[in-house]
């Protein structure tokens, strides 16, 4: 009886833990969110109120001005409605996949062009470094671009301006590294356990420096394991950060949809 008692307290505690990690990670998503739907919702409704209080006859340069703020802050918002689709759909194990042979010189020179604009606007210039032989590895290319184009926008996010993020790809161990640098701010080994985290940012005060709705790269990891790959990073404070995700080499040329079975159910749902 006295060992049952003690297992009971065992269960009880256990239970008081995961119910105070999910109360803390719904408090991280109230908290991220409110703050991403609050700052693009402000800039959208003021750009609204005075376009519909100007008279645009006579001052079509800041109608225009308006109406790009407004266009940039909706593309925000829809950028977190999408990953926070993408979480609930992670979580139910329903994403589906389309595999096919991808060529990492071709898809290096796609993400870098996508990611230009946005590194043009913080004076970041943006380097590829293509393998030295051919690279193929079996992926879902749309995915995969989603992956890099979280990492490269992170890069330029926490690099100085006037700086440079480098993109590449080589083959070592018989395996497909793909990279991301930067030579930025760097993460400390204390906020580590931090980067992969769901609604979680390196800097998270409520007066966060960086926007975003720390999903990125919680979205970014999940993707690569689902190709059977693996990603992590090193970062050395003050001087950048490089991530690397590792995946097999292709050996096979078939396209493959694949819908993943459900996971077991965690202790904190998006839908919740």
């Amino acid at each position: 009886m006295y060992q049952r008692t003690l297992d009971q307290m065992d269960d009880l505690r256990a239970e008081r833990d995961r119910a105070r990690e999910s109360y803390e990670i719904k408090s991280q998503f109230v908290s991220v969110v409110s703050h991403e739907l609050r700052t693009p919702l402000t800039s959208i409704i003021g750009s609204l109120t005075l376009l519909r209080e100007t008279d645009l006859s006579r001052n079509p340069e800041s109608a225009n001005r308006m109406l790009d703020i407004a266009h940039k802050n909706g593309q925000r918002l829809s950028k977190l409605i999408n990953d926070l689709l993408d979480i609930q759909k992670m979580e139910a194990r329903k994403m589906v996949y389309h595999f096919a042979p991808v060529d990492l010189s071709e898809l290096i020179t796609e993400a870098a062009q996508s990611i230009t604009p946005y590194a043009d606007k913080y004076n970041i210039v943006v380097k590829t470094v293509p393998p030295a032989i051919p690279l193929t590895i079996r992926a879902d290319r749309e995915r995969l671009m989603q992956v890099l184009d979280n990492l490269l926008s992170n890069a330029v996010k926490f690099s100085h301006c006037g700086g440079f993020i480098e993109l590449g790809a080589r083959l070592v161990d018989g395996c497909a590294v793909l990279e991301v640098s930067d030579h930025g701010i760097g993460i400390s080994d204390d906020n580590r356990h931090l980067v992969f985290a769901k609604f979680s940012q390196v800097d998270n005060s409520d007066c966060r420096s960086f926007d975003g709705s720390g999903l990125g790269l919680s979205i970014a990891r999940q993707i690569v394991e689902d190709h059977g790959a693996s990603i992590d990073f090193e970062s050395f404070p003050g001087k950048g950060t490089r991530f690397f995700a590792i995946f097999p080499l292709c050996d096979t040329e078939d396209d493959i949809s694949i819908e993943l079975p459900p996971r077991p159910v965690e202790a904190f749902d998006v839908a919740d």
